[in-house]
């Protein structure tokens, strides 16, 4: 069960030291949170782009402008805030989002709601002047790593097509991750998540498709990895190529890639874990 109860000291008048945000919404294994310091340092780490698929995942940081910084620290030190009630009802699982916030004395307000924009317009408030500072976080990467894909067809010739999944290190450190011979044994698994394009009246489960590109549908990468692992220095990137046969039923889809990925530093320490997502794209299976 998920905690839902606010903590409140509403003796305690500071400005609160820290405030961190919390969502689960976009992917409920690897969340996104921001903590914004005393000093007005802001740190993210986006642990799925899902929501934001042409976004890099990793981790931010930089100095919050101060526009932005004093926007924040209103609206959750408001009294509006202070009387917002956290949802009940939580189950292990469920998708939130969380507003907490400690002030230099220790005191601590935590509020937790569920999915949706339906909520107190004092959290929606806040929520706005956090997500005002993640947009700006984003352009500041530390850690961090984009995703396309290219060369899928608009229609699949027999013997299946050729896929690029295309990755690229755009913050200022290197890092490595598991060689793609490897992916699907090792910390890394990307995975094609299909369903047909049609109707989502005429859904069936028949009709979503599930697959994993690794080791046996592994062709080429641009950069050869070395000692098992692909390494990438900032602003460098490598297409990973696939084939796969697409052995569905003929119809038209729409596909998702998920890249679920481990990224260790040179030493070999790990640094994150975190979940890219590409698409949706279009393709058709036709009668062989």
């Amino acid at each position: 069960m998920l905690c839902c109860a606010s903590v409140r000291d509403r003796g305690a008048k500071d400005m609160p030291s820290t405030v961190v945000y919390t969502s689960t919404i976009a992917d409920d294994r690897a969340a996104t949170t921001l903590t914004v310091k005393p000093d007005g340092t802001g740190q993210l780490t986006v642990g799925s782009n899902r929501d934001r698929r042409a976004e890099p995942v990793g981790r931010f940081e930089a100095a919050v402008p101060g526009a932005l910084l004093r926007r924040l620290r209103s609206s959750v030190a408001s009294a509006a805030f202070e009387a917002v009630q956290s949802e009940a009802g939580f189950l292990s699982g469920d998708p939130y989002r969380r507003i907490r916030v400690v002030s230099e004395s220790g005191a601590e307000l935590a509020v937790t709601v569920g999915a949706g924009a339906n909520k107190p317009a004092a959290f929606l408030e806040a929520e706005q002047a956090v997500l005002a500072i993640l947009q700006d976080l984003l352009t500041h990467p530390s850690l961090a790593m984009t995703m396309t894909v290219s060369g899928l067809p608009p229609r699949v010739e027999p013997g299946g097509a050729l896929l690029d999944v295309i990755l690229r290190n755009v913050g200022r450190m290197p890092f490595r991750l598991t060689a793609p011979s490897q992916w699907g044994k090792a910390e890394v698994n990307c995975e094609l998540s299909a369903v047909r394009d049609v109707p989502e009246s005429q859904l069936t489960l028949n009709d979503q498709k599930f697959a994993q590109l690794g080791a046996q549908e592994f062709v080429a990468a641009s950069k050869p990895p070395a000692d098992g692992f692909l390494s990438l220095e900032p602003g460098e990137g490598v297409a990973v190529r696939f084939r796969y046969a697409f052995p569905w039923p003929p119809a038209p889809y729409r596909l998702d890639v998920t890249l679920s990925v481990a990224l260790n530093g040179p030493d070999g320490a790990r640094l994150f874990d975190g979940n890219l997502v590409a698409g949706p794209y279009r393709t058709e299976v036709p009668l062989r």
